[in-house]
């Protein structure tokens, strides 16, 4: 889901319940006046029944915990360890959140936030969505950092909040604030932020830096903090803490550059990206596999060829027809068309599909058959077959949850995914002409 961009345009892209209670009115009951009886002497009570009690007095206490102090048990809360929040919002409509560096110009925070608002209207708003545009200076960068990780820790979303008790037993959150800090910034700015923190006798657990080890690691930020003409973008979670997270590096194509790269290009990365969040906002599993491609990601957002197909299409796709519609105000420059975007794709397939004859659209790579290219093809032939430019995401996304990802599919499209890569395979045998029919004309 990561994007770099060069002067070849070459695109990388490297993831719970709310309980409510009612009480009932008690019933008035009139006086009764009693004749005192003594009292009969206490019955000793047998080991069982203390142990019982003991049992009883502890589950109580444990369903008052309230860990984030928010007001709202741990038991009823969505997220115990947020005092921010206590119910899952997770694709509900709610307001993006964007953070740039100071680095970053005000005309490039400006038309990012133009192009975000038009992917919004395009295809609907799904949140929580926390977005990080990085620039290139290192202190700016670090400056970002630091409001990024005040930001995780106080709402306890620094690495798995649940496990921290048992990681880093003896420190608390709000107590050891700066120790968890300096460990934070060090995850995103390694080399450039301070690591007196890092001791081995006493300190609290990175599990990132602990698995590299600290001589071994880079920063995340640090190495997204790149230089033009590469372009840096990905959504990559945080089902787990109940946002999406999107780093971008510098948008810098929004101004006049050397590299002549054009805005359109930061503007589809923006739609490629925002799919992405669709996609995921109708999922709400929180298990993640290791995928074909070596990324952890959620099953049911499907395989790397549709995941990321669907975003290649359908945000070229919504670029084209917002030119076409006069909503997207183009470059001078910027002259080409989506038939013939998904020309040059189909050029491509037909020069690689000798390294995977009979591919199976589910376990496509990358190192022998882009599952980027494949997969716009094969959501683009998808979405005509049903007569919908969106079917994919209209018809099928709301049924993910309830039907995993290929029933899901096997029920919007009345066909099974075995069959429909069969159908994919002979549609590639067609000629050129044949294919960009079924491509719209914008």
């Amino acid at each position: 889901m990561k994007f770099s961009l060069s002067i070849l345009t070459v695109y990388i892209l490297s993831l719970i319940l709310v309980y409510s209670c009612s009480t009932e009115e008690e019933e008035s009951v009139a006086p009764v006046v009693q004749t005192p009886q003594p009292e009969p002497e206490p019955e000793e009570e047998t080991q069982s029944e203390t142990d019982n009690q003991t049992q009883d007095d502890a589950s109580n206490e444990t369903l008052e915990v309230d860990t984030d102090g928010d007001g709202v048990v741990d038991s009823e809360d969505a997220w115990p360890f947020n005092p921010f929040l206590d119910e899952d919002i997770w694709g509900q409509d709610v307001e993006p959140e964007l953070f740039f560096a100071s680095d970053v110009s005000e005309y490039i925070q400006e038309q990012f936030r133009n192009d975000l608002n038009l992917a919004i209207e395009e295809f609907g708003n799904f949140g929580p969505l926390e977005i990080w545009v990085l620039g290139t200076d290192k202190n700016a960068m670090l400056e970002l950092a630091e409001i990024y990780c005040e930001r995780r820790i106080s709402r306890g979303q620094i690495w798995e909040a649940d496990g921290l008790l048992s990681q880093n037993e003896g420190y608390d959150l709000t107590e050891d604030f700066s120790l968890f800090n300096s460990a934070c910034l060090s995850e995103l700015m390694h080399p450039y932020a301070d690591v007196s923190w890092y001791n081995e006798e006493s300190r609290v657990v990175s599990q990132y830096i602990d698995q590299a080890g600290l001589d071994n690691y880079t920063g995340g930020w640090y190495e997204w903090g790149v230089e033009p003409p590469i372009i840096l973008a990905g959504v990559q979670g945080h089902r787990g803490f109940g946002f999406h997270y999107w780093l971008n590096s510098l948008p810098y194509m929004y101004e006049e550059n050397e590299y002549f790269i054009g805005k359109e290009d930061i503007a589809f990365i923006i739609f490629h990206e925002y799919f992405h969040v669709i996609n995921y906002s109708n999922v709400f599993e929180t298990e993640s596999v290791e995928d074909e491609t070596g990324n952890s990601v959620v099953p049911d957002y499907g395989p790397t060829s549709m995941r990321e197909g669907s975003a290649d299409y359908m945000g070229w796709y919504a670029l084209y027809k917002l030119i076409d519609e006069g909503e997207y105000n183009k470059s001078e420059e910027f002259q080409s068309t989506l038939r013939e975007e998904m020309k040059n794709r189909m050029n491509t397939i037909q020069e690689n599909i000798i390294n995977c004859p009979n591919f199976n659209l589910t376990n496509l790579d990358g190192e022998i058959c882009d599952p980027y290219i494949f997969g716009s093809w094969a959501i683009a032939y998808l979405n005509n077959r049903a007569e919908n430019q969106n079917a994919y995401q209209e018809l099928m996304f709301p049924l993910i949850n309830d039907l995993g990802y290929y029933g899901a599919f096997e029920e919007a499209f009345g066909i099974t995914f075995e069959t429909f890569n069969q159908e994919f395979l002979e549609f590639l045998e067609l000629p050129i002409e044949q294919q960009l029919e079924i491509i719209p004309d914008i």
